[in-house]
């Protein structure tokens, strides 16, 4: 149970962020600033998120079985090997981030709502 609680608070504030963001834009009555924030969020998870996630959870895979056979060199390996392959990695999320803009225009979105995302 203590194990889960850091997770548990983790995935509460990342989702109270977004909707707290979505609240106040939805006051500012511009339907466009708020597509350009649900697009800019869902192009986020869809980039970068689920990438980094999912490396990290095989990484934990991997140094989970390695320290449960006892070989703690094989799980500081493992860390600095995942590591460098999630910073080479992280390096290709970043450049996606920065152009969705002009990854949203190439599939015909509204100028204005890709300028927001």
């Amino acid at each position: 149970m203590q194990a889960t609680f850091p997770n548990i608070i983790i995935a509460i504030v990342t989702r109270l962020q977004e909707t707290v963001n979505i609240i106040f834009l939805s006051k500012l009555d511009d339907s466009d600033l708020l597509a350009g924030l649900g697009i800019g969020l869902t192009m986020t998870n869809l980039l970068g998120l689920t990438v980094i996630k999912g490396i990290n959870m095989a990484l934990e895979t991997l140094v989970s079985q390695a320290a449960g056979a006892g070989n703690l060199e094989l799980c500081g390996v493992y860390l600095n090997r995942g590591r460098f392959v999630m910073s080479i990695i992280f390096l290709f999320v970043i450049f996606g981030i920065f152009r969705v803009e002009s990854i949203l225009l190439y599939y015909n979105w509204d100028e204005s709502i890709s300028r927001y995302a």
